[in-house]
């Protein structure tokens, strides 16, 4: 027996009205200021243009590796930065 479960329009409706700006505003809004503080050090220190590697990045902000991968891969998700599409030797820098 199957039932059917009506949806509302409203949950059916895509919204793509939210630029890159307010989705980042929206992204950031709710985050500890511990963590805002490390998305601007990352963004500070990405300023120059250049790609950078992920331990270069953990040295300079004097965290280990893998919570710099989390930081780094979170603003990629947000359209702060890009990366080079590799899985080993990954490098990043500012869209």
């Amino acid at each position: 027996m199957r039932i059917k479960i009506p949806i509302h329009l409203a949950f059916l409706v895509n919204n793509n009205e939210i630029t890159t700006s307010d989705g980042y505003e929206k992204a950031t809004n709710k985050l500890s200021k511990k963590k805002m503080e490390q998305y601007d050090k990352i963004l500070k220190l990405m300023d120059d243009g250049n790609w950078h590697k992920t331990a270069e990045i953990a040295e300079k902000l004097e965290l280990k590796d893998t919570r710099t991968k989390e930081l780094l891969k979170e603003l990629v998700g947000i359209d702060q930065l890009v990366d080079n599409g590799k899985t080993k030797g990954k490098m990043y820098k500012l869209k």
